[in-house]
């Protein structure tokens, strides 16, 4: 008997052929619906970034993603839910620049090294990656409380990992023993944000702007007294 033929000499069913068929009816609904709300928060986290959440309107949201303004309810339950997903999104997408670029440094980078690779990601990631990370930079402050406070445990994280960055920096003699490692992160990463309402990329590159902010911060502004 061939081997590819059953008992009665016919060719055997293709097993799984119904249950595919089935399984792919069910997945096109769903892969429908998360490209409509992928759609929603493209829309909301470029509105959000270049108008502001209070000024953003859930019509406005669906206008730009060329739906009509009652199927946002099938994905969201209110504009704060919108924003709430956008500002995730991108905390989450800035940290994972920052880790991306300090892990591919080489072993023998310093903990130095990896701060300045940390510094130039963050600012590549902000002014350059997008509207989640602007929306995210922008609008932080100005979220309701609960939105803040859904928020806060993802940005506590980041900020955790820039403390370690520092702590090995600090560990390896390459920042002073007596600096606040918690001021010290307030105040680059507070530098950095406010860069999204300054920066002006035709008069310099945003690689040579992360080399001059780490002059500053490696080596200061003022002159040594005489």
């Amino acid at each position: 008997m061939p081997p590819n033929t059953d008992s009665r000499g016919s060719a055997p069913a293709r097993r799984g052929s119904g249950a595919a068929r089935a399984a792919s009816k069910t997945r096109a609904p769903y892969r429908k619906s998360e490209r409509s709300r992928r759609r929603i928060l493209n829309a909301a986290a470029h509105l959000f970034r270049r108008k502001g959440y209070a000024d953003t309107s859930l019509r406005d949201i669906a206008h730009r993603a060329n739906m009509i303004s009652g199927s946002i309810y099938y994905h969201f339950d209110s504009k704060e839910d919108i924003l709430d997903a956008v500002l995730q999104e991108g905390i989450i997408a800035l940290h994972n620049a920052v880790r991306a670029a300090v892990e591919a440094l080489p072993a023998r980078a310093t903990p130095r090294d990896r701060v300045s690779a940390a510094v130039h990601a963050h600012l590549n990631a902000l002014l350059s990656q997008g509207d989640y990370i602007r929306a995210n930079a922008r609008e932080f402050e100005r979220a309701p409380p609960v939105i803040r406070k859904r928020n806060l445990v993802l940005r506590q994280q980041y900020a955790a990992y820039w403390r370690s960055l520092f702590e090995e920096a600090k560990a390896a003699g390459q920042l002073k023993p007596e600096v606040d490692l918690t001021l010290l992160r307030l105040f680059l990463l507070g530098a950095l944000h406010w860069t999204v309402d300054w920066y002006d990329a035709s008069k310099q590159p945003i690689s040579a702007l992360a080399d001059r902010l780490l002059s500053f911060f490696y080596y200061g502004v003022a002159e040594d007294p005489k």
